[in-house]
């Protein structure tokens, strides 16, 4: 498996943990702690997957997601938050969002958490 993945959370324990998981299943990650590092990173070296999460120190991940959808369309953007609601969860999906997951996940199984995707389909 190959590909480039963008993790930003601005918790480095949760940083740490699954980029150790991301790496161990072969992909290339790079990390952001904020929402004007992440943009600054797609700016140098555009990643095939953008793990977002919406509550940052210095921007809301929704905003940071409208940036990186304005300035680099191709790069698939997944939302990721302990905070959310099924609000944000279509909100995001609206602004162009591929996919909003829970926060915490079990990162061993196959799918982290539940799909915002399609828990909203649900409901």
């Amino acid at each position: 498996m190959s590909g480039l993945v963008l993790l930003v959370d601005d918790d480095g324990t949760f940083r740490t943990v699954l980029s150790s998981e991301l790496e161990r299943i072969g992909l290339a990650v790079e990390r952001a702690g904020t929402g004007e590092e992440a943009i600054a990173a797609v700016a140098k070296r555009e990643p095939d997957v953008v793990l977002l999460d919406l509550e940052l120190p210095d921007r809301n991940g929704l905003d940071v997601l409208r940036v990186l959808r304005e300035t680099h369309p191709a790069a698939q953007v997944v939302m990721l938050t302990g905070h959310g609601s099924i609000d944000t969860a279509i909100e995001a999906i609206r602004r162009g969002a591929f996919d909003y997951v829970a926060k915490p996940c079990p990162w061993t199984s196959s799918r982290c958490g539940s799909s915002g995707r399609s828990s909203a389909a649900r409901s």
